[in-house]
């Protein structure tokens, strides 16, 4: 396929995961929204919004941020503040094990593993 379009697999992978995001911000996107400082959304700031698609209350804040900011807030910073917002989100799981030696960490490692991802 790449040699086909030029494109490679992860960049078409990036523009299929823009269709994940709601119309309206898709719109936005493809009619280049400007935003309060007088930019425009770009495919950055959409690629940031993606990251926050399993979380939507959060991806319109910051669709409504980027476009109500008065400043030109990078399509970089959009998507740090995304990776931060995703990053709170997740729950943090605590673990405590005892071992006698690196074979039985290891071997309790594994059954927990096997615990949380129900394999």
């Amino acid at each position: 396929m790449e040699e086909i379009t030029g494109i490679h697999e992860r960049r078409r992978q990036q523009f299929l995961n823009l269709l994940d995001l709601p119309e309206h911000i898709q719109e936005a996107i493809l009619y280049r929204k400007e935003t309060a400082w007088g930019g425009a959304i770009t495919e950055k700031h959409a690629r940031a919004l993606v990251v926050l698609k399993h979380d939507t209350e959060e991806q319109e804040k910051l669709f409504q941020k980027i476009l109500s900011s008065d400043t030109s807030d990078s399509g970089d910073r959009a998507l740090s503040k995304a990776r931060n917002i995703k990053i709170r989100a997740e729950p943090l799981l605590n673990l405590t094990f005892r071992y006698r030696s690196p074979q039985d960490l290891i071997r309790q490692l594994k059954e927990k593993l096997k615990d949380l991802t129900g394999e």
